[in-house]
């Protein structure tokens, strides 16, 4: 490309596309022309702002051009000037007879042009005004500091930031409650919510659902299970005068933490909703066969199980379903998790094809970037968090309002979050 610059002179025209740029050379010379080099480039603004991007083209014009008569090749231009070499070396010699003690400045300074216009010609001074000037705008930066703080994730940062930039002129940037409005809802658009309420509602049960139905927690250890599933089967329970708690029944399969089996059966007791316990899965199957005609829920803690048994417990589901048992696995995972963990959880109890999240200890956590990030990240939903020890008090239906009231720094207009949300969730329903 260089070796054919040489020979055949090129002019250059700039516009904001390639086609405005080729009509501006066709007004110019017809089609006595050749582009023979292309490049995308930016000029104006000042300090980042208001910069035009487009398109640059090198041509030339063809060797039987009758517009070559009437233009005098750079070359030409050249020559009936003296070369650049040349003017310094004149200069260099004047300064020395007149003004010695200046040779050395001069040197200095013609070094210093000679550089520059190097760095010119090879495009990186093109490139370097570019960087130093795409300063971030101080809303944008806003954002970023707040989220950073209320540790969402730099890959979840990294994609709201560039939406901004793509959905919002500088103008709307300027407007700092227009962009934290819309900052909110896109976060908020990105927490998925399960709604049906499998557990809390019961009521349905001589409806076209079949049951009975089995409620599977799963999780790590840690995570508060045990807690969480006496909340669940309190929850359960309809405001119905008229109904038996014998309808329920819970199964611990905590064979390792005899206190925590004793925690569950005396949640059971008080609640007066039937207890087992599973030494085996093959216990589980036998106990789910012997009870399932008058039971409508079995509520199942998994915590006393070894991760190597997760693989058996999720082919002991299938066999569930293939008898008409439908299970509902939920897995327990705490606000209080570290991100990489939390990946490698949803990752390790993906064999469950769980419907969705209980997110245990909401309340012990001042930071809920993190989680949104995650759950985001992996597209799971979010059924219920727990935000106590209270049996059964503690336990909530999420939803998004719940994070977003989490976030630090933000402001968030409750009622109209609200709004927005459950009419998205009423649509996708």
């Amino acid at each position: 490309m260089d070796n054919f610059r040489q020979k055949r002179d090129t002019l250059t025209e700039r516009a904001s596309d390639y086609e405005s740029c080729m009509q501006k050379i066709r007004a110019k010379w017809g089609t006595d022309f050749e582009v023979v080099f292309r490049r995308t480039v930016t000029w104006g603004g000042f300090l980042g702002f208001w910069e035009k991007q487009g398109v640059e083209l090198e041509y030339v014009l063809k060797k039987d051009s009758p517009y070559r008569s009437n233009y005098i090749p750079q070359n030409q231009l050249q020559s009936q000037s003296l070369a650049f070499d040349d003017i310094k070396q004149k200069v260099l010699n004047a300064a020395s007879v007149k003004r010695p003690e200046e040779s050395v400045e001069l040197k200095k300074m013609t070094a210093e042009i000679k550089a520059l216009r190097e760095i010119i010609e090879k495009g990186a001074f093109t490139s370097h005004i570019n960087s130093s000037q795409k300063a971030e705008h101080k809303n944008i930066a806003k954002i970023r500091e707040i989220l950073e703080k209320n540790e969402f994730t730099p890959s979840y940062i990294a994609k709201l930031t560039e939406r901004i930039r793509k959905e919002f002129s500088l103008d709307k940037l300027d407007d700092y409650e227009l962009l934290q409005e819309t900052v909110v809802n896109w976060i908020g658009e990105s927490i998925y919510i399960d709604r049906e309420d499998v557990a809390f509602n019961p009521s349905d049960m001589n409806s076209s659902r079949s049951y009975p139905r089995i409620v599977i927690l799963v999780g790590p250890t840690g995570v508060g299970k045990t807690t969480t599933l006496a909340k669940f089967v309190a929850n359960a329970i309809p405001r119905d005068e008229n109904f038996s708690t014998d309808r329920f029944h819970i199964i611990s399969m905590d064979s390792y933490r005899i206190k925590a089996a004793e925690q569950l059966k005396t949640y059971a007791d008080y609640m007066e909703i039937p207890f087992s316990q599973a030494e085996s899965l093959e216990d589980l199957e036998k106990l789910v066969a012997m009870f399932r005609d008058k039971t409508d829920l079995f509520f199942v803690d998994t915590l006393g199980i070894s991760p190597n048994d997760y693989a058996i417990l999720g082919n002991l589901r299938k066999k569930l379903d293939l008898r008409g048992i439908e299970t509902d696995v939920y897995l327990t995972l705490s606000a209080t998790t570290r991100v990489s963990d939390m990946r490698e959880i949803i990752k390790q109890f993906s064999m469950f094809d769980y419907r969705s999240i209980i997110v245990s200890k909401f309340d012990e956590t001042q930071k809920v970037g993190s989680i949104i990030s995650v759950l985001s990240e992996k597209e799971k939903p979010v059924s219920y968090i727990t935000i106590g020890q209270t049996v059964p008090k503690d336990i909530k239906k999420a939803t998004v309002l719940a994070f977003l009231q989490r976030i630090d720094n933000l402001e968030i207009n409750g009622p109209k979050i609200e709004k927005r949300f459950d009419a998205i969730l009423d649509i996708i329903d």
